[in-house]
């Protein structure tokens, strides 16, 4: 049996030896060499609009199509996608950070302020994540 913890070459191998691992994977790297390239790679311009060509069907000059506006939805998804994976690294980066001070402080006090932040936690996790998320954004 495995020690319960293994090299990072290990986990690669065990991951391309799962199929959704690998499928996984395959799609996160693309998704950064989007992020990488994209913005300078763009087939059309995301910002302009070409009202004569829009809501136009996937085709070969347009392979996702266009939106209301003309505007090429692949050019779009490309530009976008490095400040998608930035935002998202950012939350996790905070959450992270915020996270372990607070649990740090609450262990190291202890007493009334460690039920208080486990209380406070309590009620954020008693909230189903959609409705959190209508909550958010309602904010």
């Amino acid at each position: 049996m495995k020690g319960k913890f293994s090299t990072a070459a290990e986990l690669f191998s065990r991951l391309c030896d799962s199929k959704t691992g690998l499928a996984g994977l395959i799609i996160i790297d693309l998704g950064l060499i989007i992020a990488v390239v994209g913005h300078f790679w763009t087939p059309y311009d995301p910002l302009t609009f070409d009202i004569p060509v829009r809501f136009q069907p996937p085709s070969w000059d347009h392979w996702l199509g266009t939106d209301k506006f003309g505007r090429d939805i692949l050019s779009r998804v490309m530009a976008g996608t490095a400040s998608v994976i930035l935002l998202a690294l950012s939350g996790a980066l905070l959450a992270l950070l915020l996270g372990t001070t607070i649990g740090l402080i609450s262990g190291y006090r202890g007493g009334l302020l460690d039920e208080v932040l486990m209380r406070a936690m309590d009620v954020l996790m008693s909230f189903p994540a959609l409705l959190l998320a209508i909550l958010v954004l309602g904010t």
